[in-house]
């Protein structure tokens, strides 16, 4: 069996010191230094000086030897836009109000709401939606002097991207704009003083009232039809409806994710207005971070996640309410919004770009 030790061809004369000799390695090279100043004192001196004559000094190039080791520039991050995509004008609008929301919409699904974007199946649900509405597309294109799939340009990834924070970007600037007008509804116009709208909001913070419809109740007091909750969470979907009718292939489920990026938008707005005032505003400043929220079926247990339609009831009223842009026609099947006809809601023309 051949032996897995290292063996070394190199002469004790030649030996350095990253190699290894159980003989006694200093004990040879002292002997061979003492042989080879021997050689010097009888005639060494001669080949050192013939060895000195037969070096040849010649002229550097150096500015070539500074252009082959120049560091070059970092190359600039390209920043994609929808005027990147491989599509026509007519087919970006299909993108827009189409492609955009769907994705939206599987995001809604996702436990962690502000993990979207790195989601190992972010690109596959990006390629899935690109060919169930660009599919008739030539598959192939050229880029950069090269042949690749359509749906492999990597404009298409970026931008989804930057719609995901685009999409999440709205939902906090529609629950600050929410917060702020929520001062002007007749019945919290009793809070005109900076003294009383700290005190409010002090008191929904506490063990998370907000979420609550009727907070002082014990029992059956609504989890998640929370007036700011609701009103958020209808903006989200009035977001998303033009893209979930089942010809344009359904919805990808409960949209727990986007419920939880709701109480978390609805938080940080109350946490910003604890002083009685808008602090973002006043400060003229973002907010220096954000809270994750990462909400479960059982996260609240007086009223679990499988309560759907009754959220989705107060959302269609906040909608008609607030004049959103969804119509929400129902076929009456059970008086309500439930899993089999919630997606019968028909948004109007009217869209938000969110990919840009």
């Amino acid at each position: 069996m051949q032996s897995n030790a290292l063996v070394s061809n190199t002469s004790v004369d030649e030996a350095t010191d990253s190699q290894f000799d159980q003989g006694g390695v200093l004990e040879k090279e002292e002997a061979h230094e003492a042989t080879m100043a021997a050689r010097a004192a009888k005639g060494g001196c001669k080949s050192e000086i013939k060895r000195e004559r037969d070096v040849v000094l010649q002229p550097a190039a150096v500015a070539d030897i500074d252009k082959e080791h120049e560091k070059k520039p970092a190359k600039m991050r390209t920043q994609w836009t929808n005027k990147d995509l491989p599509l026509s004008s007519h087919h970006l609008h299909v993108w827009q109000q189409k492609v955009v929301p769907r994705i939206i919409d599987w995001s809604a699904t996702l436990a962690d709401p502000f993990g979207s974007n790195n989601h190992l199946n972010f690109k596959d649900v990006i390629a899935q939606e690109w060919i169930r509405f660009f599919g008739n597309l030539q598959e192939s294109m050229q880029y950069e002097g090269q042949s690749i799939k359509r749906v492999d340009h990597p404009a298409i990834y970026r931008v989804a991207m930057s719609a995901m924070r685009t999409y999440r970007s709205e939902i906090r600037k529609y629950t600050m704009a929410c917060m702020d007008n929520l001062w002007l509804q007749e019945d919290m116009k009793q809070y005109d003083t900076v003294e009383h709208p700290c005190d409010w909001v002090q008191d929904m913070l506490t063990s998370f009232r907000f979420l609550y419809e009727f907070p002082d109740k014990m029992e059956n007091c609504g989890a998640f039809h929370g007036q700011l909750i609701i009103e958020v969470f209808a903006f989200h979907i009035n977001m998303v409806f033009t893209a979930m009718s089942q010809q344009n292939g359904g919805n990808y489920g409960d949209p727990a994710g986007a419920m939880a990026l709701t109480c978390a938008a609805v938080r940080r707005a109350l946490t910003l207005w604890k002083l009685g005032f808008n602090s973002l505003q006043a400060a003229s400043m973002s907010s220096n971070g954000r809270q994750g929220a990462k909400n479960t079926p059982d996260s609240f247990k007086d009223d679990p996640w499988d309560k759907w339609d009754n959220i989705f009831a107060h959302t269609e009223i906040t909608i008609k309410k607030k004049g959103l842009t969804m119509a929400a026609q129902l076929e009456q099947a059970t008086g309500g919004i439930n899993s089999d006809n919630r997606t019968k809601l028909l948004p109007s023309a009217d869209d938000i770009d969110l990919s840009d």
